[in-house]
């Protein structure tokens, strides 16, 4: 059964399944255009999906008690990109538990913007947690968010000698590789989004950044992951 790709339709209806390790699932039935449904509908889909890989389960923003955006949100919807990024280049972001994670990103966030800017954040046991509502456009890469997914993996995949950084990082440094359980479920997001969404374009920051913004997340290390991934869908570069 061809997945659903949203259109520019009105009023029309599709079974859309959820297929996981090839075993396709009950079918969801989604109005197109309609986005609390869309919304609920990757919701759902992660709560079945989840499970099977990390024994987590998907959190919205009211399970890690995300504060009210501050400000009126300006929507979003016609996704065809997904940007991947990491927490940051400090030891103190190293796999954070993701409740406390998501309330210092936003807290952070609140400063200058109106909410978290992300849409999706990964924790590297294998959670994932909403972040800004997936109605809204992100506030994730300078100068260019419309259309553009950000999902936050937390940790920090910057390797010594990378943007500066001293070859004696690596004293402190334990956050070696993307551990497997968080990227099985940034896959399993990455699948679900493109499901419900018409994704052309998957890759990191730095490769959406504008060329006045120089930028090296989501580090060295994430990056191969990112690449292939995005081969492994078929996906264009940004």
């Amino acid at each position: 059964m061809k997945a659903l790709k949203m259109g520019n339709g009105k009023n029309k209806t599709t079974s859309i399944p959820l297929t996981i390790k090839g075993k396709e699932q009950e079918p969801k039935v989604v109005t197109v255009n309609d986005k609390a449904a869309t919304r609920q509908a990757i919701i759902n889909y992660l709560e079945k999906s989840l499970p099977i890989i990390s024994n987590n389960k998907f959190l919205e923003r009211s399970d890690w008690h995300a504060k009210p955006p501050k400000g009126s949100l300006e929507e979003d919807w016609d996704y065809f990109g997904i940007v991947f990024h990491h927490q940051g280049n400090s030891p103190q972001h190293s796999c954070a538990a993701m409740h406390g994670s998501m309330k210092e990103v936003q807290d952070m966030h609140l400063s200058k913007y109106d909410d978290i800017g992300y849409h999706y954040a990964v924790s590297c046991t294998g959670e994932i947690a909403e972040g800004r509502d997936i109605r809204f456009k992100g506030s994730h890469v300078k100068n260019r968010n419309t259309g553009l997914i950000g999902v936050l993996l937390l940790g920090d995949y910057t390797e010594p000698g990378e943007a500066g950084i001293e070859d004696s990082w690596d004293i402190l440094y334990y956050n070696r590789r993307v551990p497997e359980t968080q990227w099985r479920s940034a896959v399993v997001l990455a699948h679900a989004l493109t499901t419900y969404f018409n994704i052309k374009q998957l890759g990191g920051h730095r490769e959406f950044a504008l060329s006045t913004d120089d930028r090296t997340c989501p580090g060295n290390i994430a990056m191969p992951l990112i690449q292939k991934l995005r081969a492994s869908m078929g996906l264009g570069t940004p």
